[in-house]
């Protein structure tokens, strides 16, 4: 049985540094193996652009893992292509996609424009780490949504939650136009209790089939009227991740980030994790559960 890695894509910045150490901490803790790549751009008369800078890069990330886990098995290799399109590829037989968030600065843009769009159409969980992540948090957050994605979000959340050992705070807003909230009243706004009381009662639904398969792990509810991108923001600052869904479908079925999943992979400093409606396959079983019992 081939075991799904976790890929770490590297681009030589510092952040991408922080996203391998934390890659490789993932990997240990999921008895995945590590897998490092880097991108090389293909010309249009067929020359690769930057193999030798690439490959000094692999070569001394190789050196790094060797150093800080000597038993983590670890594969190394150059992709020719376009970013986006080579690490949605690989994506595809990934368990978890790590990437540094990039900072303002030369290239920013198209950095931006990359991130997004494997944010976006990503085959696996997709994680952004930016800043160095706390070393004794104890939780994981994960914004709760009914969407497709939104479920595959919390099947993700607490896998890990019950992997780091961590209370699971599931999070969402009951404004009117909040994310998730579809049914919103166009001629009557609902009152703020009745919204409240509806967006509890949901979430409770939406957390039951995952918290009876996970009873060891711990459940804190924040429902409130305040943006979930506040929510999301108050709620993971000193925590292991904060997981979203994303690619709800729209008429056309085109894939979408989504306005909250969009702010939060740009404003913050601790690991984002990104879970689409088509992830289901890469995201892990819940520990000690029959996979036939898992909810998808």
């Amino acid at each position: 049985m081939n075991v799904r890695p976790v890929v770490i894509a590297l681009d030589g910045s510092r952040t991408s540094w922080t996203a391998l150490e934390w890659a490789v901490d993932e990997a240990r803790r999921t008895s995945r193996p590590l897998h490092v790549v880097g991108v090389c751009d293909v010309t249009q008369d067929g020359t690769v652009d930057g193999i030798v800078d690439v490959q000094r890069l692999l070569d001394d990330a190789a050196a790094t893992v060797q150093t800080i886990a000597p038993a983590l098995p670890v594969q190394t290799d150059a992709l020719l292509g376009e970013a986006t399109d080579e690490l949605v590829d690989i994506s595809r037989t990934s368990a978890l996609l790590v990437l540094g968030r990039c900072r303002p600065g030369p290239g920013f843009l198209l950095h931006r424009s990359v991130m997004h769009r494997v944010l976006t159409h990503s085959h696996c969980p997709t994680v952004l780490v930016s800043g160095v992540p706390a070393v004794d948090a104890t939780t994981v957050v994960v914004g709760v949504s009914e969407s497709d994605g939104g479920r595959a979000a919390l099947r993700f959340a607490f896998a890990e939650a019950r992997l780091r050992d961590a209370a699971l705070v599931a999070v969402r807003s009951s404004r009117p136009n909040g994310w998730g909230l579809a049914g919103a009243v166009a001629a009557q706004t609902p009152s703020l209790a009745l919204l409240d009381s509806r967006d509890r009662t949901l979430t409770a639904d939406l957390l039951r089939p995952f918290a009876d398969l996970c009873p060891a792990v711990k459940i804190e509810t924040v429902v409130s009227y305040m943006p979930l991108e506040t929510l999301l923001e108050q709620a993971g600052q000193n925590a292991a991740m904060v997981v979203l869904g994303c690619r709800r479908e729209d008429g056309g079925h085109l894939g979408r980030l989504g306005p909250v999943a969009s702010w939060i992979a740009e404003r913050v400093d601790f690991p984002v994790a990104v879970v689409g409606r088509d992830a289901s396959a890469a995201v892990p079983v819940l520990i000690g559960a029959d996979p036939g019992t898992v909810p998808a």
